[in-house]
Protein backbone atom coordinates (compact mmCIF):
# COMPACT_ATOMS: atom_id res chain seq x y z
CA UNK A 1 0.00 0.00 0.00
CA UNK A 2 1.54 3.27 -1.07
CA UNK A 3 0.69 6.69 0.26
CA UNK A 4 -0.69 8.93 -2.47
CA UNK A 5 -0.75 12.68 -1.86
CA UNK A 6 -3.30 13.30 -4.61
CA UNK A 7 -6.16 12.67 -2.17
CA UNK A 8 -8.27 15.68 -1.33
CA UNK A 9 -11.71 15.78 0.21
CA UNK A 10 -14.48 17.49 -1.71
CA UNK A 11 -17.23 19.53 -0.08
CA UNK A 12 -19.91 17.60 -1.93
CA UNK A 13 -19.18 14.44 0.05
CA UNK A 14 -18.82 15.43 3.71
CA UNK A 15 -17.90 12.52 5.92
CA UNK A 16 -18.08 14.23 9.28
CA UNK A 17 -20.08 12.44 11.94
CA UNK A 18 -19.22 9.08 10.37
CA UNK A 19 -17.28 6.48 12.31
CA UNK A 20 -15.09 3.93 10.56
CA UNK A 21 -13.43 1.01 12.30
CA UNK A 22 -10.19 -0.23 10.77
CA UNK A 23 -9.28 -3.80 11.66
CA UNK A 24 -5.85 -5.03 10.62
CA UNK A 25 -3.15 -6.98 12.42
CA UNK A 26 -0.46 -4.84 10.77
CA UNK A 27 0.07 -1.75 12.95
CA UNK A 28 1.73 0.30 10.21
CA UNK A 29 -1.04 -0.44 7.72
CA UNK A 30 -3.63 0.52 10.34
CA UNK A 31 -1.81 3.76 11.10
CA UNK A 32 -1.61 4.77 7.42
CA UNK A 33 -5.25 3.97 6.75
CA UNK A 34 -6.42 5.74 9.90
CA UNK A 35 -4.40 8.86 9.08
CA UNK A 36 -5.84 9.00 5.57
CA UNK A 37 -9.42 8.62 6.74
CA UNK A 38 -9.01 11.16 9.56
CA UNK A 39 -7.79 13.69 6.97
CA UNK A 40 -11.03 12.99 5.11
CA UNK A 41 -12.99 14.05 8.18
CA UNK A 42 -13.93 10.67 9.56
CA UNK A 43 -13.75 9.52 13.13
CA UNK A 44 -11.61 6.37 13.18
CA UNK A 45 -11.50 3.50 15.65
CA UNK A 46 -8.60 1.07 15.29
CA UNK A 47 -8.32 -2.57 16.28
CA UNK A 48 -5.66 -5.23 15.72
CA UNK A 49 -7.82 -8.33 16.20
CA UNK A 50 -11.39 -9.43 15.82
CA UNK A 51 -11.91 -9.62 19.58
CA UNK A 52 -10.44 -6.14 20.07
CA UNK A 53 -12.76 -4.76 17.40
CA UNK A 54 -15.79 -6.29 19.11
CA UNK A 55 -14.75 -4.57 22.35
CA UNK A 56 -14.13 -1.25 20.52
CA UNK A 57 -17.51 -1.40 18.75
CA UNK A 58 -19.49 -1.47 22.00
CA UNK A 59 -18.87 2.19 22.97
CA UNK A 60 -18.47 3.48 19.39
CA UNK A 61 -21.39 3.79 16.93
CA UNK A 62 -19.54 2.40 13.91
CA UNK A 63 -20.97 3.11 10.43
CA UNK A 64 -18.44 1.10 8.43
CA UNK A 65 -15.84 -1.55 9.19
CA UNK A 66 -12.76 -1.76 6.97
CA UNK A 67 -11.24 -5.15 7.54
CA UNK A 68 -8.23 -7.02 6.30
CA UNK A 69 -7.87 -10.78 6.53
CA UNK A 70 -7.64 -11.72 10.21
CA UNK A 71 -5.85 -14.77 11.50
CA UNK A 72 -5.95 -14.60 15.29
CA UNK A 73 -9.03 -16.68 16.00
CA UNK A 74 -11.52 -15.00 13.67
CA UNK A 75 -11.91 -14.36 9.96
CA UNK A 76 -12.97 -10.97 8.65
CA UNK A 77 -16.30 -12.42 7.50
CA UNK A 78 -16.97 -13.81 10.98
CA UNK A 79 -16.06 -10.45 12.50
CA UNK A 80 -18.55 -8.59 10.31
CA UNK A 81 -21.26 -11.15 11.09
CA UNK A 82 -20.67 -10.74 14.83
CA UNK A 83 -20.61 -6.92 14.62
CA UNK A 84 -23.93 -6.98 12.78
CA UNK A 85 -25.63 -8.80 15.65
CA UNK A 86 -25.77 -5.43 17.43
CA UNK A 87 -25.62 -3.17 14.36
CA UNK A 88 -27.54 -4.79 11.45
CA UNK A 89 -27.08 -1.75 9.20
CA UNK A 90 -23.27 -1.86 9.49
CA UNK A 91 -21.49 -1.57 6.14
CA UNK A 92 -18.29 -3.49 5.41
CA UNK A 93 -15.32 -2.89 3.14
CA UNK A 94 -13.14 -5.98 2.79
CA UNK A 95 -9.51 -5.45 1.80
CA UNK A 96 -8.07 -8.18 -0.36
CA UNK A 97 -8.60 -10.22 -3.45
CA UNK A 98 -10.71 -13.11 -2.26
CA UNK A 99 -14.00 -11.69 -1.01
CA UNK A 100 -17.44 -11.83 -2.44
CA UNK A 101 -19.46 -9.42 -0.31
CA UNK A 102 -22.16 -11.12 1.68
CA UNK A 103 -24.62 -8.26 2.10
CA UNK A 104 -25.95 -5.50 -0.12
CA UNK A 105 -23.83 -2.79 1.49
CA UNK A 106 -20.58 -4.80 1.51
CA UNK A 107 -17.76 -4.05 -0.90
CA UNK A 108 -14.22 -5.18 -1.59
CA UNK A 109 -11.15 -3.08 -2.36
CA UNK A 110 -8.56 -5.21 -4.12
CA UNK A 111 -4.89 -5.08 -3.16
CA UNK A 112 -2.62 -3.39 -3.86
CA UNK A 113 -4.27 0.02 -3.63
CA UNK A 114 -3.31 3.63 -3.03
CA UNK A 115 -4.52 5.31 0.14
CA UNK A 116 -6.57 7.80 -1.86
CA UNK A 117 -8.41 4.80 -3.35
CA UNK A 118 -9.21 3.65 0.18
CA UNK A 119 -10.68 7.07 1.01
CA UNK A 120 -12.71 7.05 -2.21
CA UNK A 121 -13.93 3.52 -1.52
CA UNK A 122 -14.99 4.40 2.02
CA UNK A 123 -16.84 7.43 0.70
CA UNK A 124 -18.58 5.37 -2.00
CA UNK A 125 -19.63 2.62 0.42
CA UNK A 126 -20.89 5.06 3.08
CA UNK A 127 -22.95 7.04 0.57
CA UNK A 128 -24.02 4.05 -1.52
CA UNK A 129 -22.57 5.54 -4.71
CA UNK A 130 -20.74 2.49 -5.97
CA UNK A 131 -22.61 0.82 -8.83
CA UNK A 132 -20.80 -2.46 -8.33
CA UNK A 133 -20.98 -3.45 -4.64
CA UNK A 134 -18.94 -6.60 -5.20
CA UNK A 135 -15.74 -4.77 -6.16
CA UNK A 136 -15.15 -1.09 -5.52
CA UNK A 137 -11.89 -1.01 -7.43
CA UNK A 138 -13.20 -2.69 -10.56
CA UNK A 139 -16.02 -0.19 -10.99
CA UNK A 140 -13.63 2.70 -10.25
CA UNK A 141 -16.20 4.21 -7.87
CA UNK A 142 -18.47 5.39 -10.65
CA UNK A 143 -21.09 7.88 -9.55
Amino acid sequence: MAEDTRFSRTDETPLTNRVVMIVSEDAEVRRLMASTLRRAGLAVVEAATGEESLDQARPNPVDLVVTDVLTQGMTDSELVRRLRVHRPDLKALYLGNRHVPRAHDDACLHKPFFLNELAEAVNAVIWGRCRCPSCVRRCRLAT
